[in-house]
């Protein structure tokens, strides 16, 4: 596809997405150009206009996640917290947040949400969830030969209309 033409496509009405998304026709297939330079290439004869907009929705909602995980740092800092890792990944799962405050050490979910429709942030947040942050927090301090005090497992809640300012809330110690 490097040397493919791409022209502008014209849609029924447009996708929206995220900045640094291209949506571009090229042949028989739909090119999907990020801002990364992240380049996906969408068959039309395989129903594209499916698989287009999942392309363009899932990078819209990673988007929505990374900005939303940033404000949480933000707010996290600017209450005294200091961040010692992001987006920590295991076999087992991710921390988005691993955080101290004083002798404590946090493990932070971040749950970001552009409006209230399929519920609060807070909701996404199961038992389960809150029992494997707990097993994920046991694990980074064990790796990283950390031995704090004691370890809470927060929850921040990032509400990002498409207008107007985000809504942030942070609950304490749900483990």
């Amino acid at each position: 596809l490097a040397d493919a033409r791409i022209s502008p496509i014209v849609l029924a009405r447009p996708l929206a997405g995220p900045d640094g998304i291209r949506l571009a026709r090229s042949g028989r297939a739909i090119v999907v150009e990020q801002g990364s330079g992240t380049v996906s290439a969408i068959d039309l004869a395989t129903g594209a206009a499916t698989l287009v907009a999942e392309v363009v929705l899932m990078a819209h909602n990673a988007e929505l996640g990374r900005r939303g995980e940033q404000l949480a740092v933000e707010h996290l800092e600017a209450r005294g917290l200091r961040v010692l890792e992001r987006n920590w990944r295991c076999e087992d799962g991710e921390i988005d947040i691993v955080a101290r405050d004083g002798e404590v050490l946090v493990v932070c979910e971040v749950k970001t949400r552009s409006s209230l429709r399929h519920g609060s942030p807070f909701e996404a947040v199961t038992e389960r969830k809150l029992h494997r942050l707990e097993r994920l927090g046991m694990r980074w301090m064990r790796e990283r030969g950390v031995r704090p005090r004691s370890m809470r497992v927060d929850v921040v809640s990032v509400l990002r209309p498409s207008s107007g300012r985000s809504v942030i809330e942070h609950v304490r110690g749900l483990s």
